[in-house]
């Protein structure tokens, strides 16, 4: 018996709209990427971060020089790694649109609040990390409990009731000029954090 082709069903006008929004929403996020931006929170690609420490720890050891005009020589930088609290919970609970807003929103406060030379980046899901120029970790800490604390007081227009906090682990070249080595310790930190019991900030202690 002849088979007769099958017709392809026709998209509705909605589905048409949701397909190309997809379409036009993936396009902007590998444009970004090429870039080296994050398409959701606007911060710089884990890509981009590993260049940037790789360059940097390579100016502490003396095998390049700065390249800013008048900048002096480069001895130390920290690290600061942050992952929100209880993340997944926001996105089963509110949904993924209340997931993306804590993460840009906090995006924007780590942004605002670091200095141009500082490097601020999403390395994974619902972590963040921040490169600090010339910064032991004494004044690293320092900065990782200010940033602990406006995390704690942002407010949600579309979601009232939310409040979000975060956990920070903070490490400097001091302990390490090897960038694999300096992730890792950073990892430990910001886990010490979490098992601290959420919303604290704990230095790398070499324990």
């Amino acid at each position: 018996m002849e088979e007769f082709p099958k017709q392809k069903r026709e998209l509705s006008k909605e589905e048409a709209q949701d397909a190309q929004i997809g379409l036009l929403e993936g396009e902007l996020e590998e444009r970004d990427a090429q870039h080296g931006v994050d398409h959701l929170t606007g911060l710089k690609t884990l890509k981009v971060f590993e260049r940037e420490l790789d360059q940097s720890l390579k100016m502490i050891r003396g095998e390049i020089k700065e390249h800013r005009a008048g900048a002096d020589p480069l001895k130390e930088i920290s690290l600061i790694s942050i992952d929100i609290d209880h993340f997944k919970q926001i996105n089963d609970t509110l949904g993924h649109p209340a997931g993306n807003e804590v993460l840009k929103k906090i995006s924007t406060l780590l942004m605002e609040s670091v200095r141009e030379t500082d490097i601020v980046a999403r390395v994974g899901g619902e972590e963040l990390m921040v490169l600090l120029h010339s910064a032991d970790q004494v004044f690293a800490t320092q900065k990782a409990e200010e940033l602990r604390m406006e995390v704690e007081q942002l407010a949600f227009d579309a979601y009232p009731e939310l409040k979000v906090t975060a956990s920070f682990g903070v490490i400097s070249s001091s302990d390490s000029t090897d960038a694999k080595t300096l992730f890792e310790h950073a990892d430990k930190a910001l886990y010490a954090a979490k098992r601290g019991g959420r919303n604290r900030v704990e230095a790398y202690s070499g324990a």
